[in-house]
């Protein structure tokens, strides 16, 4: 295993799991820390723009057939020197998951265009109005807008 190395996590320890990063996450190798650890820059699969750092022993790391193109490995230094922030250890965390049963619970003009309105409460907000006509798109909702019922 070396620096620059694609690789998934195998198996992941009670403080990893504590800090959302899950079987399966993929990563980029940062530094190899002798003998047997590995500074990983993991990506979140579930939460776009997500990502955390952690130090994995190498033999939970499995190294994947991936050839990433030219000079991403210096873009990613150069964004994470800027940010200044290697140290972002954890995941975050999934408010709702696929089908949650939620309620919207802010009035809005761009929701109430689509015929959903505060309190409304569904896995998705769609029904069928007085006139017997289907509203409710998919449209985005901020989550700050939706709870869990």
């Amino acid at each position: 295993m070396k620096q620059n190395d694609v690789v998934t996590i195998t198996k992941t320890n009670q403080e990893q799991e504590k800090n959302n990063l899950y079987v399966g996450a993929m990563g980029i190798v940062l530094k190899v820390i002798p003998i047997s650890k590995a500074l990983v820059l993991f990506f979140n699969d579930k939460i776009e723009g997500d990502y955390m750092t952690a130090i994995v022993d190498k033999k939970y790391l499995k190294k994947q057939d991936v050839e990433l193109p030219a000079g991403i490995f210096e873009e990613i230094n150069k964004k994470m020197s800027n940010l200044g922030n290697m140290e972002k250890q954890k995941f975050n965390k999934l408010k709702f998951k696929e089908y949650d049963f939620v309620e919207l619970v802010v009035e809005d003009e761009k929701y109430a265009k689509e015929g959903i309105h505060k309190g409304e409460r569904g896995v998705d907000f769609s029904g069928i109005d007085e006139n017997g006509e289907y509203y409710g798109d998919i449209i985005m909702v901020n989550l700050e807008h939706i709870q869990h019922v």
